[in-house]
């Protein structure tokens, strides 16, 4: 059918706590790294799999700016992540703002800063900002993104 069958499941995802399977794991001290993305109607599925992606590499926080209208599936892969601590979301559901470029990269700075001052607050190292539709992948396999920022 030409679709990639997921990463993983959303019952799966629901239940994954990053930062045990890292202490589990033995994990030496890295760098704490946070990842910023501003989004308008991400897809559930594809929503899921960035998520798990990032958080699977290292990525302690995600602060996720959504414009505009959520269903229940993009609320179902959020929920486990939010409750966790994963994930800061700042929801503005009836979002009509302007989708030019400028405005689009304006409100994108400003919610960038704040998120700068965010991280800083709860103890980042790093902030990246991605959009939904960016991975970051370290190059080597063995590695994760708060390694390879060492």
């Amino acid at each position: 059918s030409g679709v990639a069958a997921p990463l993983i499941t959303q019952e799966a995802f629901a239940r994954i706590c990053f930062e045990t399977l890292r202490r589990s794991a033995a994990i030496p001290t890295q760098p704490h790294v946070a990842i910023a993305a501003c989004t308008r109607g991400c897809p559930a599925d594809r929503l899921r799999e960035w998520l798990f992606w990032h958080l699977a590499e290292g990525v302690r926080l995600v602060f996720l700016r959504w414009e505009g209208p959520m269903d229940d599936h993009q609320q179902a892969v959020l929920q486990g992540p939010c409750d966790r601590g994963e994930v800061a979301l700042t929801c503005l559901r009836h979002c009509k703002q302007s989708s030019g470029f400028q405005a689009v990269m304006v409100r994108q700075m400003k919610f960038i800063q704040s998120s700068m001052e965010a991280a800083r607050s709860r103890g980042c190292d790093f902030l990246l900002h991605l959009d939904d539709d960016e991975l970051l992948c370290p190059y080597d396999c063995g590695d994760s993104i708060s390694n390879v920022l060492r």
